[in-house]
């Protein structure tokens, strides 16, 4: 009987020995696909295609969309059925391995996670004397008309309004914080880790400016801001009206921050963009995938998909 295996257990698998194959349809495969990975869709797996592609006396791992998708630990039960010595079913597919910003091949270009770089990080139990001295030459200048009142709160303005014209949605459109003047998202200095490392807060220079060295870094941050996820692809951020953005795992954990107006600025999205989204179709297996795929995958992997929704 095949064993399900998790993400770490595949990276420990992978190998010379091992092969692992897609078994959703081509064009899912051609947009994106685990490096080295073999295809055989799900409804043309027959003895003589499968037989074809793979070779039974090798570990086999199997995987699909993710964890929602059944194909995969279907066509894992019929490579046991066909006599494959060793077959594995990779239950996040796809969807997980990009999440968590781990390498792929095929035509959807880079994403988030390949282009994040490191940023400044503070801990939560910071004061904003620390911020001072862990930021350096970082430590913003105070740009006048854009501070906060005596308690430290933001201005009223600030919380009633979205400066960036945007409106925020629930299906993964949703822009982070895309504002403008002072306080886009240019105005970001550095993010709060909490403990386990994950990203709870971030910090603006306009906020950090105003305060005294003895406040707690928890009283200037902005709580849980947006982030994108690891897996959205550069072509939907470029094309995004988003300045910078903040790279995370699905469990929260920072990756990096991505400056789009400089991969703009460098020609990055010069020429033909690379294919944005998962293309739609039907798989192999004859499930109804196209529009259950476009809206799963865009949940898991943009464009551009949000982890938080930031809200108005």
């Amino acid at each position: 009987m095949f064993r399900t295996v998790s993400r770490s257990q595949v990276e420990a698998l992978l190998s010379d020995s091992v092969q692992i194959v897609e078994v959703l349809d081509a064009d899912q495969f051609r947009w994106a696909h685990l490096p080295g990975a073999l295809h055989v869709a799900a409804g043309e797996m027959t003895w003589e295609r499968v037989a074809s592609v793979l070779d039974p006396a090798r570990p086999t791992i199997v995987y699909s969309r993710d964890h929602l998708c059944d194909l995969s630990p279907r066509a894992a039960c019929l490579l046991d059925v066909f006599g494959f010595a060793e077959v594995y079913h990779y239950a996040g597919g796809k969807a997980d391995w990009l999440a968590f910003g781990l390498p792929v091949e095929g035509q959807a270009g880079s994403f988030a996670a390949q282009e994040a770089a490191p940023m400044p990080t503070l801990r939560w139990d910071y004061t904003v004397g620390d911020a001072r001295v862990r930021l350096g030459d970082r430590w913003p200048e105070e740009h006048p008309g854009h501070g906060h009142d005596d308690e430290g709160q933001r201005d009223d303005d600030d919380d009633e309004h979205d400066h960036s014209g945007h409106e925020h949605h629930h299906d993964g459109h949703e822009q982070l914080c895309s504002q403008t003047g002072e306080d886009s998202d240019q105005a970001l200095v550095a993010v709060v880790l909490g403990p386990g490392e994950l990203v709870i807060g971030a910090v603006d220079g306009n906020a950090l400016a105003k305060r005294g060295d003895d406040q707690s870094i928890l009283q200037v941050m902005r709580p849980v801001p947006a982030t994108v996820a690891a897996g959205t692809s550069m072509a939907d951020l470029l094309a995004s009206g988003d300045a910078r953005v903040v790279v995370t795992t699905p469990d929260g954990r920072l990756l990096g921050e991505v400056d789009l107006d400089a991969a703009r600025h460098e020609g990055n999205d010069a020429g033909p963009l690379p294919v944005a989204s998962p293309p739609g179709g039907r798989s192999g297996a004859g499930d109804g995938l196209n529009d259950d795929l476009q809206a799963l995958l865009r949940l898991h992997l943009g464009p551009p998909s949000r982890n938080q929704e930031q809200q108005p």
